[in-house]
């Protein structure tokens, strides 16, 4: 009894994390970290990228700067607030956001081959309501319906109710309530396995005697189950894979620029000061143009006449 007890709060928690990964707001709240230290990128000094390469020097630059602070220089220091683009806390958040990208991505193909199951399985095969009796149980005598898989993670929502209009008419009233939400509205009558349905199976017989043979009826393993069908926003589901792919792929970018990327911030250069990056091989120059003297433009004037 323990082992299953300790199995089961593993699985669900299992379940709730894989849960409060889908879930939006995860994504927007990385998102708002990651925005707040852009800000603050944007609002505190950033230390020059060739200090990485001299850490002496960046060590001195950290600290006059925290000194400008006063005693917030401290925390800023030690939030890495002086360095946010190569701030680990940064880069975690980049890993968090690219995890909830690839769940949300998954989750957004698993619910496109849903659509499509739901779109080309028995569901619309199976013959409506409004048909012939006869062409309707001969039809749906072979479509044995099976259930669509849904994973165990997914939010569902199930409500069991009993009203006492019959199902014809209970069916019509629902399908004009679900066409004001909803882009398609279908009603189908199926024969299912009794194990995926919630209509009640037929009683058993009562047994017989030995020497009587029974014949097995195979309709007890199969029931008629009235269906009701609505489905919402389908041709946008196709556009949800290609907006996270779209993220993703621009999230790679960030992620190449923190790990791989450099920047040099030189000092201001004075008229024919030189700059030189040595690590980068970088080299700038302050060049003068030299103006030309009077006389020289004299004889070049003299020279077109």
């Amino acid at each position: 009894m323990g082992k299953s007890d300790s199995k089961e709060r593993r699985v669900e928690l299992t379940a709730n994390i894989w849960k409060g990964i889908e879930h939006p707001w995860l994504l927007g709240t990385v998102g708002a970290l990651v925005l707040l230290l852009y800000l603050c990128a944007l609002l505190v000094p950033q230390m020059p990228g060739q200090l990485r390469d001299d850490p002496a020097g960046a060590a001195r630059w950290i600290l006059v700067m925290s000194e400008t602070y006063g005693p917030w220089g401290g925390v800023l220091r030690t939030l890495g607030l002086f360095t946010v683009l190569h701030n680990p806390l940064l880069q975690l958040l980049v890993i968090l956001i690219a995890l909830v990208l690839f769940v949300q991505l998954g989750s957004s193909i698993a619910n496109l081959r849903r659509l499509y199951q739901l779109e080309n399985g028995p569901a619309r095969r199976a013959i409506p309501e409004q048909t012939d009796r006869a062409a309707e149980q001969t039809t749906a005598a072979v479509a044995v319906g099976e259930p669509l898989a849904l994973p165990a993670t997914q939010r569902l929502f199930r409500a069991r109710l009993a009203d006492n209009q019959s199902p014809a008419k209970l069916s019509a009233a629902l399908s004009t309530y679900l066409a004001d939400d909803f882009d398609e509205v279908w009603h189908t009558m199926r024969t299912v396995a009794a194990k995926f349905s919630t209509v009640e199976p037929p009683a058993p017989q009562p047994p017989q005697p030995d020497d009587v043979p029974v014949e097995t009826d195979a309709s007890a393993e199969q029931v008629r189950e009235e269906q009701l069908w609505a489905l919402r926003a389908g041709r946008q589901a196709l556009l949800r894979p290609l907006l996270f792919i779209g993220m993703f792929l621009a999230l790679v970018a960030v992620w190449f620029t923190l790990v791989w990327g450099w920047e040099v911030t030189p000092p201001p250069l004075a008229p024919g000061a030189e700059y030189r990056s040595t690590s980068r091989g970088l080299f700038l120059q302050y060049l003068l143009a030299q103006p030309q003297s009077p006389s020289a433009e004299g004889e070049q004037e003299d020279g077109e006449g």
